[in-house]
């Protein structure tokens, strides 16, 4: 109370246990349905699956809508604010796991890194993530939340392009570089975020808005994994079939299009196939990575139409 006004809601509602069943059944079925569709598993099966994860997930919506005390009010989402920062954080999320579920592969499998190695290349993204996020609150005050997180996109977008050059010019320090810059921007757009949703709602559904943005979060999280995860496998998969040399032996080919760890395993005779999955490798983390940047540049062009600028300069209220 000394630092925060003391608010408090009398409220002691029980937790809906449909709405989690719904939600968690739903994420479940999609996930795995996402992921089988872009193995090689029977894809009517996992069309059917994905079908069943997302009608599970529209009865958690309108469950949501029903009853008294939702898990997640959606009602916030009326608000214009709620949905542009929300859709932003998912979306970072969306391109920080996707990221992650490339880079890791590409030191590891294509660089030739050991674990501990390919962690301490990751560690000064982590580290620039924070930063980002603790200078968000200073840069939110002189120039408003709306430009943090605007320019966090652009910057974001920025790293993801920089990612691009592992297709033509594959290089540690490149990757490094990278995803410093990536996070560094993503870490303070996703802290303006906040504050803008936090600011957005009334008093006594302030603490509904913790309940959106770790949804948004982990929706993306989940994303990145299940949708970003296995197009790169397919394109990554493709580009093996086709540029696989000839005489590769099914056998070695099978391996080699599973995953590029599997493919680097192969016996010193299939160099010229190894060679293949690490360039088939890098070309679908560039081309995943320029569609990200690109995404990443609609979601801060939006943000500036969407969000309100602050009604005076340097104060950061927003009008």
């Amino acid at each position: 109370p000394f630092v925060l006004p003391d608010y408090r809601v009398d409220a002691n509602s029980p937790l809906d246990s449909g709405s989690v069943v719904l939600a968690v059944v739903g994420m479940l079925l999609f996930v795995y349905g996402a992921q089988s569709f872009g193995g090689d598993s029977l894809r009517v099966v996992a069309a059917v699956v994905l079908v069943a994860g997302l009608a599970a997930l529209v009865a958690f919506v309108r469950r949501q809508r029903r009853i008294p005390e939702p898990v997640l009010d959606v009602g916030l989402f009326a608000d214009p604010r709620v949905r542009t920062v929300a859709a932003g954080m998912c979306l970072a999320a969306v391109v920080i796991s996707g990221s992650n579920f490339f880079v890791s592969q590409q030191l590891q499998a294509v660089f030739g890194l050991a674990p501990v190695r390919a962690g301490s290349v990751l560690a000064p993204a982590a580290a620039a993530s924070i930063v980002g996020y603790l200078l968000s609150a200073r840069l939110q005050r002189r120039f408003g939340p709306r430009a943090v997180i605007v320019s966090g996109f652009a910057i974001g977008a920025v790293g993801l392009a920089a990612f691009t050059t592992v297709a033509f010019a594959p290089s540690v320090a490149a990757v490094l570089v990278a995803g410093v810059v990536m996070s560094f921007g993503l870490g303070g757009a996703i802290a303006a975020c906040a504050t803008v949703l936090v600011t957005s709602v009334p008093t006594d559904r302030s603490g509904s808005t913790a309940v959106v943005q770790e949804a948004s979060s982990q929706l993306g999280v989940v994303l990145g994994f299940a949708v970003v995860g296995p197009v790169g496998t397919a394109l990554y998969r493709e580009l093996v079939i086709r540029g696989s040399p000839a005489g590769s032996s099914e056998q070695a080919l099978d391996q080699a299009r599973s995953t590029v760890g599997a493919a680097v395993s192969l016996p010193p005779q299939w160099a010229d196939l190894i060679d293949v999955a690490r360039d088939a490798f890098s070309t679908s983390f560039a081309i995943c990575a320029g569609v990200s940047a690109a995404a990443l540049v609609a979601l801060a062009w939006w943000c500036r139409r969407s969000l309100p600028a602050p009604s005076s300069p340097g104060t950061g209220t927003s009008a």
